[in-house]
């Protein structure tokens, strides 16, 4: 980056996550100067015309789909730039989203370099080998074998203390250890309380929810834990979950623990620091009223005695003080789930899992070796600058042993889990409906062009020049027939896309089908819309209530299915709205499964971006509310109206920032259409309607200020 500036030259510096981004452009700006750094994720854009600009790769890959017209344009968009960043890299194995990795790195123009960052990419001399088939030039391949700050390993059960595990020397050996390891700390605690044995009914700390089953696994226990870390001195600790339920009751067992026994582990000059970083920051952002919020709140006075909660369904705000608290050092104690691995780079001196299995959308699963290599990787902080010494001389791994005799642990897995290497990554590339209209007719990046030049078609094509992997790429399903699969999908997609009325008879595009190759989710169900009936009776909020139908998405982190309102409960408008788009995706899902044979295409055609699995009606209403400026506890409180939770406030604002961002999407592609003078004001006035109050808010990252508040020591230092 440095050198690219010196030069004149820019870079951009991409992230698989919103999130990440804004920590990069943090870090980026504090070392280059915000003058040179810029951010653009969809929700944020500052600083457009830096040289050095931090991006989601979807942002850069849609940047290269509008200038692919051809080479020319191509290099005269880019002819500045030297240097594109994939920080990530392995997200190129993305079962959704890798094919933007594999297609942003074909579509960049050959004079731009590449530099690709991974801690799990096993088989690398494969992926640097695809990199110099692609850009015509040697990809040199730089790895560090031994981490900078080596991992202790514990084993522990509830009321067990901490075993010890040797780092990997003999495979049979150390299966022998695992498996005493497990017993004995089965063993001692067989005469304790079990977690899943009389528990009494629990009322959380964050949102006064009451649980009376499903307790976590080191329910009971937590306390005794705390306590031990803190007093063998391995804090700042991670506490991995896999449910964001988990993640609240655990953060409001250790709030509860440290209120009763008047423990806070935070306290003076650190915690008036964190005082002013809070006023500092949130008042910037949220209101007076919105700090009244339970959801606020709450984790915002947890976050005064040094601990902290991390989770997608946080409100981004908040999310990202604790972020920016936990790297300051202020936090003792983070819980949290796995995304916090994935999309922020903080690291702490110990991490522990609360269990090695998850629930993954469709089974409970053991973790997998990458899952647990990323996990475990935020154990051990180095230096902060070059020259010093690290904070940790070791980073610490705590790995908790269930004793729950209805799902029993077996050892061989967890061994695996602890010594085994990350297997080989490999591409899930496919074609999208969005990715053909967007390439059909032009030469050099024509869709079987693309698939020629694929990870994917390389690795099909060429596993023996790396026989040691050919066996998990079988596995995996990669050779000359999903290729075969692949080109006869091309053609399907083509032909549905002509039925559809997004191409004519020739392969060009038709009008609906220029408007649909530059809308983003789901493009052709967006494009018909605009060209329903139904834009002739909708007004401006209608369009965000019908977005957010086919737009909604949430984590795994609800609770309970939503109980909507009684169809006849609901406006008339809304149950017309949610007939007509389901109507509209049956039409497409009818149309699509009798094109095709599903044995042939099962396990290379991707449909995703085409319809929704399911129509989600749930904040239809509330979206309409929001635009006629009801407040944000209000909205919470329509699509929360139960004892337990179904919607967390994050995936509400996530959904509210995705309907504003098509909404601008919708607005600039109506100009060509023969209403524009109508649909496009009526796109402006829904967005204008959407983007106020939290929607509207910045990333505290966006504002340095928080780097002038400084210790010269860190907090956990008062312990050592």
């Amino acid at each position: 980056i440095q050198r690219a500036l010196d030069s004149g030259h820019g870079v951009y510096f991409t992230t698989p996550l919103k999130a990440l981004s804004n920590q990069k452009y943090d870090k980026l700006s504090s070392r280059f100067g915000a003058s040179n750094i810029g951010l653009k994720t969809g929700d944020h854009t500052i600083n457009a015309d830096a040289p050095c600009l931090v991006v989601t790769t979807e942002i850069l890959h849609r940047m290269l789909l509008v200038e692919c017209d051809s080479n020319h344009k191509l290099h005269e968009t880019f002819h500045k730039t030297r240097w594109v960043v994939f920080d990530e890299a392995h997200y190129i194995q993305d079962e959704s989203r890798g094919h933007v990795w594999e297609e942003t790195m074909m579509l960049l123009p050959d004079h731009v370099g590449m530099i690709l960052l991974s801690a799990t990419v096993p088989n690398i001399a494969q992926l640097a080998a695809w990199v110099a088939t692609i850009k015509g030039r040697a990809c040199h391949v730089v790895t560090l074998h031994r981490r900078p700050i080596r991992l202790h390993q514990y084993l522990f059960s509830g009321y067990s203390d901490f075993f010890r595990l040797p780092d990997a020397k003999n495979e049979l050996d150390d299966k022998d250890i695992v498996q005493q390891a497990c017993l004995k700390a089965r063993r001692d605690c067989g005469l304790r309380p079990r977690w899943w044995e009389d528990v009494p009914p629990f009322k959380d700390s964050v949102r006064g929810e009451t649980f009376t089953k499903g307790f976590p696994n080191l329910f009971q226990c937590l306390p005794r834990i705390l306590q031990r870390l803190l007093d063998c001195n391995r804090c700042p600790v991670i506490v991995f979950s896999f449910s964001r339920r988990d993640v609240e009751i655990y953060a409001s067992l250790a709030y509860e623990y440290s209120k009763s026994n008047n423990h806070p582990f935070l306290w003076g000059r650190w915690r008036r620091n964190l005082d002013l970083l809070i006023k500092e920051k949130l008042d910037k952002e949220l209101k007076s009223l919105d700090m009244e919020m339970p959801f606020v709140k709450n984790v915002v006075e947890m976050l005064k005695i040094g601990i902290g909660m991390h989770h997608a369904g946080l409100l981004p705000q908040v999310k990202e003080l604790v972020e920016i608290a936990f790297d300051k050092g202020y936090v003792k104690f983070l819980f949290a789930t796995e995304t916090f691995a994935q999309g922020v780079n903080s690291p702490a001196r110990s991490v522990l899992l609360t269990e090695v299995r998850k629930f993954d959308g469709e089974r409970r699963r053991p973790l997998k070796a990458e899952e647990f290599t990323h996990m475990k990787g935020r154990a051990g902080r180095r230096a902060k600058q070059k020259g010093d010494s690290p904070i940790d001389k070791w980073g610490n791994v705590f790995v908790a042993v269930s004793n729950d005799p209805k799902n029993p642990l077996d050892t061989g897995e967890l061994h695996r889990l602890l010594y085994h290497p990350v297997p080989p990554m490999y591409s899930k590339y496919h074609l999208s409906a969005k990715m053909v209209l967007n390439t059909v007719n032009k030469d050099f990046t024509c869709p079987e062009a693309l698939l020629q030049r694929s990870f994917l078609h390389f690795q099909a094509t060429s596993p023996g020049l790396y026989p040691q992997h050919f066996a998990a790429f079988a596995k995996a399903d990669i050779n000359i027939h999903t290729i075969a699969h692949m080109q006869d999908k091309v053609e399907f997609v083509k032909n549905f896309l002509r039925e559809k009325g997004f191409l004519n008879s020739d392969g060009g595009l038709t009008m609906k089908g220029t408007i649909a190759k530059d809308l983003d989710d789901f493009p052709l169900l967006e494009a018909e819309l605009m060209f329903s009936p139904m834009r002739d009776w909708m007004h401006a909020n209608n369009w965000a209530a019908a977005l957010s139908l086919l737009l909604f998405s949430q984590g795994r982190g609800g609770s309970r299915a939503p109980d909507l309102p009684a169809a006849e409960q609901r406006p008339e408008h809304l149950r017309k709205i949610e007939q007509e788009l389901r109507a509209m995706i049956k039409d497409y899902n009818d149309s699509f499964v009798k094109e095709f044979d599903f044995n042939v295409f099962r396990n290379s055609l991707e449909v995703s971006d085409i319809f929704p699995k399911t129509a989600r009606p749930e904040l239809m209403a509330a979206m309409e509310a929001w635009c006629n400026e009801r407040h944000f506890i209000n909205i919470y409180n329509m699509v929360n109206t139960g004892q337990q939770q179904v919607i967390h406030e994050g995936d509400i604002m996530k959904n509210m920032r995705k309907i504003t961002e098509v909404l601008k999407k919708l607005e600039v592609v109506s100009t060509c259409m023969d209403d524009a003078e109508i649909l496009g004001p009526t796109f402006a006035a829904a967005r204008r309607n959407m983007f106020r109050g939290l929607a509207a808010g910045n990333s505290l990252y966006s504002d340095p200020g928080h780097n002038d508040i400084e210790d010269s020591e860190n907090p956990d230092q008062q312990a050592d």
